[in-house]
């Protein structure tokens, strides 16, 4: 079942009526017009006004002003609109008010402020991950299961984009996938997935109902097939997937790419030719997310976590636990740019086309912030293409003060976030979880 409901309301004043055009003189009363007339109430009310583009010298909205005796800079001029495609203000006006300035000829068009609304949707039955990547608390108080709530507000989540999972392949016979699984690449000659890793992965960022991106392409890189391997099959993995890219741009088929990396190399270990590799990758165009690792160090000591950070355009992330602790397990420092959720995470499995597993790792924290790339691919087409402006919006709308701990090593550590809004009731339980963690 999904519930949609309004959120945000704008412009809240009552009696929104539209109206037509009126500078004809002895023109018509409108219906905005005649209702100024017939009430007594003279409250101001928000009207937005535009001003005429065809005059033979553009009007100035100060000149404007001044038939009423403000000013932009007056109490009463909420907004001003200055532009080269349009010019205008929204005003607090009384009837007298707009009557002045609904009769003049350099003004377009005036018309009340009325309600606008945003649509959040509602997919319940869903994991404790998702409802903490889009709300930010828990709301439902059981990290078990499908017991908790995720929100969203756009419907396509991350319809059209190609999500290139290098691991260990993907069981795509598992129907929480939809049937949007397809093999990009294999280093061993067959597809799938006997391990069990890369499928759980998948899931966590694009499955539905432990997904993210839920309508997101999912494209299987099978460049280990076990939990451990070398590194050059990676590496082959990720030309191919440079390669499917540019193919889709050269045939204008591309809506947007992202790289979902859980692995990485030993402690203490730097590999220049990955990091080099994805950094090709960010600068082709393809979104790079990694995990941090599972060291409970310095992420700045492995590849290709140590490329995140203020190193680049690669993301790095981090684990914390259903408590908002940052697990104990999880690499930290300054080359992780977000946290997210990664203990005792449900996603699928490699056991029959229902089944599902619980696994731990920055593995599974990781692919919730490429599925809400994914999902930021499809619902802002100036971030598509734009690794460093998807990092940027990323942290900007991640939530900070709601993870407990010192272990961070950095003084806010941040927490991934959808970027969805949330109800003032939620907001201000956000804020009580948040006040909880600090003391």
């Amino acid at each position: 079942m999904r519930i949609v409901f309004p959120f945000i309301l704008l412009f809240a004043f009552a009696q929104a009526v539209f109206h037509g055009q009126h500078h004809v003189s002895g023109k018509s009363m409108t219906s905005q017009e005649e209702d100024n007339n017939s009430s007594d109430d003279d409250t101001p009310r928000e009207y937005v006004v535009l001003l005429a583009q065809d005059e033979q010298q553009s009007p100035c909205i100060e000149s404007v002003l001044r038939h009423i005796n403000m000013t932009t800079a007056h109490d009463n001029v909420r907004h001003v609109y200055n532009n080269s495609a349009f010019r205008g203000f929204s005003i607090n006006a009384n009837q007298a008010h707009f009557h002045t300035l609904n009769n003049l000829s350099a003004v377009s068009v005036m018309e009340k402020s009325v309600q606008v609304a945003t649509t959040v949707y509602l997919r319940p039955n869903a994991t404790w991950g998702l409802e903490r990547i889009s709300q930010g608390f828990t709301a439902s108080g059981n990290s078990s299961g499908l017991h908790a709530s995720y929100l969203y507000d756009d419907i396509n989540v991350g319809q059209g984009v190609d999500i290139y999972v290098v691991d260990t392949g993907v069981y795509a016979e598992n129907t929480a996938f939809g049937g949007r699984v397809t093999s990009g690449f294999t280093a061993f000659g067959v597809t799938g997935d006997t391990s069990g890793h890369g499928t759980h992965v998948a899931g966590i960022t694009a499955s539905n109902p432990y997904g993210v991106a839920s309508k997101a392409n999912i494209i299987a890189i099978k460049a280990l097939d076990e939990m451990t391997g070398s590194i050059a099959p990676v590496i082959a993995g990720i030309d191919a997937v440079i390669n499917l890219h540019d193919t889709k741009k050269a045939n204008d088929t591309l809506l947007g790419s992202v790289i979902q990396l859980s692995l990485g190399t030993t402690y203490g270990t730097q590999f220049v030719p990955l990091i080099r590799a994805l950094n090709s990758a960010v600068k082709a165009g393809i979104h790079v997310v990694v995990a941090a690792g599972n060291d409970g160090q310095d992420a700045c000591q492995v590849s290709p976590a140590s490329a995140g950070g203020i190193n680049g355009s690669i993301i790095t992330v981090g684990s914390i636990s259903s408590t908002n602790m940052i697990s104990n397990f999880s690499n930290v420092g300054d080359c992780v740019d977000l946290y997210s959720p990664g203990e005792d995470i449900l996603s699928t499995w490699i056991t029959g086309p229902q089944s599902n597993h619980y696994l731990d790792g920055t593995s599974m924290a990781t692919p919730y912030v490429s599925g809400i790339v994914a999902y930021q691919i499809a619902r802002n087409i100036s971030l598509a293409q734009d690794p460093s402006a998807m990092k940027a919006w990323l942290r900007d709308r991640a939530l900070t003060g709601m993870l407990n701990g010192t272990k961070s090593r950095t003084s806010s550590p941040l927490l991934a976030n959808n970027g969805v809004s949330i109800s003032s009731a939620d907001d201000m339980a956000r804020k009580a979880f948040a006040k909880s963690v600090a003391s």
